[in-house]
C-alpha cells in the first residue's frame, strides 16, 4: 500500500523517542480505546443485520459492498496522509520549539515588534536550519 511506504520514509531515522510521540499525536492519548473502537466498528459491518431488508435492497446492498469507491477511497487515502504528516509535525515541533517551556523574545531595538510572531513563522523564518534542529 502506497500509504504504509510514505508512512515508512516518513519514519525511517527517527529515534524511537520521535517515533512513540508521532504514534501519540496519531492515536491520540489512549490508544487502546481508538483500536477497540476500530475493531467494533469492523466487527458491526461484518455482522450487518439484515433482516429488516427487503430482497431487491439485500441484493442492492450486496452489490455496492462488492465494489469499491475509488473517489471515497482515494479521499480517506489522503486524509490519512495529511494525519500523518501532521502528527509528525506537531511531533518535530515539539522537539524542535521545546513547547513545554516557554520564553522571551527581544527586540533589538524599541521600534521592533514581536507581538505578531508566531513559533512557526520564527522556525521557518528567522533562525537557521541548524539552530531549528536543536
Amino acid at each position: 500500500d502506497e500509504l504504509n511506504e510514505r508512512r515508512i520514509q516518513l519514519m525511517e531515522g527517527r529515534s524511537e523517542g520521535d517515533k512513540q510521540l508521532v504514534n501519540q499525536y496519531l492515536e491520540g492519548p489512549n490508544s487502546y480505546q481508538s483500536k477497540q473502537r476500530q475493531s467494533l466498528l469492523k466487527y458491526d459491518d461484518a455482522n450487518m443485520k439484515t433482516d429488516s431488508l427487503r430482497e431487491p435492497q439485500k441484493r442492492a446492498l450486496a452489490k455496492r459492498q462488492g465494489r469499491e469507491n475509488k473517489i471515497v477511497g482515494h479521499r480517506l487515502e489522503r486524509h490519512e496522509y495529511q494525519r500523518l504528516m501532521a502528527a509528525t509535525a506537531a511531533a518535530d515541533a515539539q522537539v524542535v520549539l521545546h513547547t513545554e517551556d516557554h520564553g522571551l523574545v527581544e527586540a533589538e531595538n524599541d521600534m521592533e515588534r514581536t507581538t505578531g510572531l508566531s513559533q512557526v513563522e520564527l522556525k521557518n523564518k528567522h533562525l537557521s536550519a541548524q539552530t531549528a534542529q536543536h
